[in-house]
């Protein structure tokens, strides 16, 4: 039986120095090259911020030599990454950094039918740059495309002609999936052409583990993911810990993610740095012990996608305290945690302390379900 070639496009990816960053894009390609029906590449063209100067020059360097190169960055039994760099500017208009892309694509497209054959289908990890890409190379590979959108659809941090092809994207996409009911709603807000299915992110459940804890194991322990951005409400998720602090209740936090050394710093303004501990991108069996000696995973999310943390600590066992930011509230009900208002630190504290107050009735074997 012949395969399917399947070229997965990717505009982030994860790599040792931030390994939970994009880990989603390597998970997935694992997953369709385990299942033996198709043929997987991962092309990550990567836009990243340089100087005005060095943008020209490594453009005009470009339309010299007519042609590119594309670095492995990571090579599987049966499939590897190919990585390429699309340099980008502030200063410059996006409708010129658009055109710039659209050569830089149709020299991506030439230097891959060099090294490979043709792909069946072109599958795009989200529809901002991803899916514009895998528009292009739809076309000039005469193929269909489909999308999993992973962003927040947050078209005002974009230009409108750039809004406008990821709006393109969606309608020509042969199929798009959404993570969650919530996300699929925002699709359909803003492409309501958009021939969409809710898939949720894969997770290994193998790797997580229930291992049954109680209150006067340790002290409370609140876990939870997360980097130094305002999407992510971690100003709030540490007031609350000072909230509780000075309540007296007795529990220690742990941090993992991204910017650990501007989270300490905020930390310890708020004199909760002594009460915690954080951890820099840990790999998911690190994440998984984690996570068995904590008792509550929290998370403090203005938006969520999907909250792919908060689910692996649910395999776990974990009760979630989380914040009414879309992706996540999907998976919490009453049996398996509280949701409260976004931006809200005193909510968040009392949801913690009801859940540390009546931590028997939150029966892992149902949160893992």
């Amino acid at each position: 039986m012949d395969l399917k070639r399947v070229l997965v496009i990717a505009d982030t990816y994860s790599l040792p120095k931030y390994p939970a960053k994009g880990l989603y894009v390597k998970e997935q390609a694992l997953c369709l090259v385990n299942s033996k029906k198709c043929q997987i590449e991962v092309l990550f063209i990567d836009r990243k911020s340089k100087p005005f100067i060095k943008c020209l020059f490594l453009f005009f360097k470009i339309l010299i030599k007519r042609a590119i190169r594309f670095d492995t960055i990571e090579s599987f039994e049966k499939f590897k990454v190919l990585y390429f760099l699309v340099p980008i500017n502030r200063r410059m208009p996006d409708y010129i950094q658009l055109w710039i892309e659209r050569i830089y694509l149709r020299f991506v497209c030439h230097q891959y039918l060099k090294q490979n054959q043709p792909p069946d289908i072109i599958h795009a990890h989200s529809g901002l740059s991803s899916g514009i890409f895998a528009n292009f190379l739809s076309e000039y590979f005469n193929c269909p495309f489909v999308i999993t959108e992973h962003s927040p659809l947050m078209f005002h941090f974009v230009s409108k002609a750039r809004g406008e092809l990821v709006i393109e994207s969606f309608k020509r996409a042969r199929f798009v999936a959404s993570l969650t009911i919530f996300q699929e709603s925002l699709l359909k807000r803003v492409c309501s052409e958009a021939k969409s299915q809710i898939i949720p992110n894969v997770i290994n459940e193998d790797i997580f583990h229930i291992k049954r804890k109680t209150c006067g194991d340790f002290p409370f322990t609140i876990i939870s993911v997360l980097y130094p951005s305002p999407v992510k409400g971690g100003r709030y998720l540490f007031n609350s810990f000072r909230i509780l602090k000075e309540k007296g209740v007795k529990f220690k936090f742990l941090i993992v993610g991204e910017g650990i050394e501007k989270m300490k710093k905020e930390c310890e303004l708020l004199g909760i740095k002594d009460d915690g501990e954080f951890y820099f991108n840990l790999n998911k069996e690190e994440l998984s012990s984690l996570y068995n000696k904590s008792h509550l995973y929290c998370c403090s999310s203005i938006y969520e996608t999907f909250g792919l943390a908060a689910r692996e600590a649910m395999l776990c066992g974990l009760p979630v305290v989380t914040t009414d930011n879309g992706g996540v509230v999907d998976s919490v009900t009453e049996n398996t945690g509280l949701i409260v208002p976004v931006q809200d630190s005193n909510a968040l504290a009392e949801a913690i302390v009801s859940i540390r107050d009546n931590y028997d009735d939150y029966d892992p074997n149902t949160i893992r379900i």
